[in-house]
């Protein structure tokens, strides 16, 4: 990784990678899709907070023009049908924006999660030296 994560963005991703990920033939995976709604804005709430709350995951989104909308309809009716409109685009607009960014969290934590559960198996990471593939094989 090559930026400076808090511990308690650490902490919260590899709890979500720990209790959600899937092992498959190709090793440990899990999407951001996979999450639940409430992980997905924790996660993006923890990178909003990274970037001072800087509106450029609003302005810079590709949901953009539908919250302005969204967001003028609210400022001339204020209905409730107007709040939940806006509040939820938002929302998804805010998730789509930092996806790649939490897909990369989980990514290298799930590397660090499959890594020590297979080194506490008695395995090691080894490189075949004919084509640089990494492999998995029994410690001696």
């Amino acid at each position: 990784m090559n930026k400076f994560y808090p511990k308690s963005l650490i902490s919260f991703i590899n709890d979500v990678v720990k209790y959600n990920y899937k092992y498959t033939q190709d090793g440990y995976q899990l999407s951001v899709d996979d999450l639940n709604v409430f992980d997905q804005g924790e996660l993006a709430n923890h990178l909003m907070s990274l970037d001072d709350y800087d509106l450029y995951s609003i302005t810079e989104n590709k949901k953009s023009s539908v919250i302005f909308t969204l967001m003028n309809k609210l400022l001339k009716e204020n209905t409730y049908d107007s709040k939940v409109d806006f509040a939820t685009e938002l929302r998804e607009g805010i998730i789509e924006f930092y996806k790649p960014a939490m897909q990369e969290l989980i990514n290298y934590a799930l590397s660090e999660l499959e890594t020590d559960d297979r080194y506490n198996a008695g395995f090691v990471r080894s490189q075949r030296k004919e084509n640089g593939e990494l492999y998995w094989e029994t410690r001696v």
